[in-house]
């Protein structure tokens, strides 16, 4: 599943841009990139949890999204499940450790944003604050966001995480940031610059950011961008073998 020829990729925290394998810090926010398992994460929180959490789902998906002997789930459905038990698993975690601050009384946080490409299909999850994009023919969606999952991260008893699944073509873009942001900037404003620098994902975070300071903002807003530049090749069935053999 690794993505190397396949997508282009910048993640920027305040710290700087990022395009290879690993998990930067900067402030409160983290950003992973993992091509193997086809991973993309944003948190934003407390510093260390948020990082810790970025870390149990990526060794989550690597140690349970190969399949195992006679199991024969299609790659996206399994992907799915396990993402999902993940989630669970970084509530649990984040239960005990997320604490109340003694002086303002406002309980520490963090908030995740996923998108798993998994063969030619986006699986995507927004926990908190952060929105999953999707940009193609001249459209921006907004997949998920703050109102799609129920409970909170770590801090409510429950959560019933929502992951969805969209098919990909080449041309897609996808986006990772906070909706602060994307309410400062405008989504209007974000669709005419994805679909002016389409093939140009560099170009384009530089205009987002030039808009987002005129806006007032002292720091560069954290996101990730990922331009599909082309799909997997799917495998042959007999019939089309047989038609082609």
């Amino acid at each position: 599943m690794n993505l190397n020829e396949r997508v282009t990729i910048l993640a920027q925290l305040e710290s700087g841009l990022y395009k290879d394998d690993g998990i930067q810090s900067s402030a409160q926010q983290a950003a992973g990139i993992n091509m193997q398992a086809g991973l993309l994460l944003l948190a934003q929180g407390e510093p260390v949890l948020s990082r810790q959490a970025i870390e149990i789902l990526i060794d989550d998906m690597q140690l349970n999204l190969d399949p195992q002997p006679g199991h024969k789930q299609p790659a996206n459905y399994r992907a799915k499940l396990c993402l999902q038990e993940s989630l669970f698993n970084i509530h649990e975690y984040l239960l005990p450790r997320l604490s109340v601050n003694t002086t303002s009384g406002l309980q520490q946080r963090v908030e995740l944003g996923i998108l798993q490409l998994v063969e030619n299909s986006l699986i995507c999850s927004s926990l908190g604050a952060l929105s999953c994009l999707k940009y193609n023919d001249k459209q921006l969606l907004e997949l998920s966001n703050r109102s799609s999952t129920k409970g909170r991260l770590g801090r409510d008893k429950t959560i019933q995480p929502f992951i969805l699944e969209q098919d990909l073509k080449p041309g897609d873009i996808l986006m990772l940031a906070h909706e602060n942001f994307l309410k400062d900037i405008s989504l209007e404003f974000i669709r005419l610059t994805l679909s002016r620098f389409s093939d140009n994902l560099e170009m384009a975070l530089r205009q987002i950011n030039t808009r987002h300071a005129r806006n007032g903002a002292s720091r560069k807003p954290a996101l990730i961008l990922c331009r599909i530049a082309q799909l997997m090749q799917q495998k042959r069935g007999w019939l089309n073998s047989l038609r082609k053999g």
